[in-house]
């Protein structure tokens, strides 16, 4: 799958509790023109060095899009943030994404974006 650069501030989120179905449908749109998210459920939520996001998306683009997502967002921990706010690890991630993963025979997950500002992913 083609990765589209979702730079839009409006697909940012801190938490959580921003994945809501509005997010969900601008990323969905993106990969499928006219399609629409219906529905977005947290199945698993993860704080560590990262806070990781395990959803599930009801949507009509068929197999082009999947019905399951990872979403790692910023530490809710200040202190994880921090450490990894300075060598800034969330943008060397989100760069090895859009501009290296492609090409390296390694198996990985569909990626449907990938974005950060400090404090957002």
């Amino acid at each position: 799958m083609a990765c589209y650069p979702l730079g839009h501030m409006a697909l940012l989120a801190r938490a959580p509790e921003d994945l809501t179905t509005a997010w969900a449908r601008g990323i969905v749109a993106a990969h499928a023109p006219g399609a629409r998210a219906r529905k977005v459920g947290i199945e698993a939520v993860d704080v560590g060095t990262t806070t990781r996001v395990r959803l599930r998306v009801d949507h009509d683009a068929g197999p082009r899009v999947p019905s399951r997502w990872f979403v790692k967002l910023p530490s809710r921990l200040w202190k994880a943030q921090a450490i990894t706010a300075l060598p800034r690890l969330p943008q060397t991630e989100v760069r090895f994404y859009n501009e290296l993963a492609h090409g390296l025979p390694v198996d990985r997950p569909a990626l449907l974006g990938a974005t950060s500002r400090f404090g957002r992913g």
